[in-house]
């Protein structure tokens, strides 16, 4: 059931083991790694957002979660400045001017350097979290634990699904943060901006990686289809 990326993951992997062993004398021909073919298959897919009731829900406050206030920092930080995860739990306080509200961080992932002005509500939201709920402790991070720095692969955040009311939980495509950031790109193109500008927003190393989310504008999406007429259709 891999995709079909991962499959070609790992034959390159596979690819590279046996020219080594051809390489270190282990084999006894040199062609053996030529058997291992990669391919390169496209792979589209449709771009999951939220919606407005959804996001009403996840902004608003749960004042019995400990941790509501860094939850709802995080939330806005994807959401409205389209922030990857990684990026957002290594903040560190040197990456805002707090007097501007610009930010500027190299991005993990792309090692791109980008350079964004924080709206009101995502800067008010990170100075709520950290007079009101962040441990008092010396660290150059701005979200933490009781343990220190929060480390992207211990979990960033309860799931996005607690904070559903009601049966929206059943609407909710996707529970990690990337479904924001998405919704932050889609907002971006339905609004009428460039593709290369959203691009840009996002920190992409190239243009082509915002493509897919061309499948959100459902608007010019309809404009694209192909009719039905007369093609001949029967119900059994």
């Amino acid at each position: 059931n891999r995709k079909p990326k991962g499959v070609r993951t790992e034959a390159c992997d596979i690819k590279r083991f046996l020219e080594y062993t051809e390489e270190s004398g282990l084999s006894a021909g040199s062609l053996l790694h030529n058997a291992v073919p990669i391919f390169y298959v496209p792979e589209n897919r449709i771009v999951t957002t939220i919606n407005e009731r959804i996001e009403t829900s996840l902004l608003k406050g749960h004042p019995s979660c400990r941790a509501d206030k860094r939850e709802r920092a995080a939330y806005l930080l994807a959401l409205r400045l389209g922030l990857r995860s990684c990026d957002i739990y290594d903040l560190k306080f040197s990456d805002i001017n707090w007097e501007t509200g610009l930010l500027r961080i190299v991005q993990k992932k792309t090692k791109t350097e980008i350079e964004i002005r924080m709206d009101a509500e995502t800067q008010n939201a990170l100075i709520d979290y950290i007079l009101h709920e962040r441990r008092n402790m010396e660290s150059e991070y701005i979200f933490v634990t009781a343990f220190g720095h929060i480390a992207r692969k211990t979990g960033c955040c309860r799931s996005l699904h607690s904070r559903m009311d009601g049966n929206l939980w059943e609407q909710l495509p996707n529970d990690g943060l990337h479904i924001l950031r998405r919704t932050f790109a889609s907002r971006l193109l339905n609004s009428g901006t460039v593709l290369p500008v959203i691009s840009a927003a996002l920190g992409h190393s190239g243009r082509d990686s915002v493509k897919p989310y061309l499948s959100t504008d459902e608007e010019k999406m309809r404009r694209c289809s192909i009719g039905l007429d007369g093609i001949q259709c029967r119900r059994e």
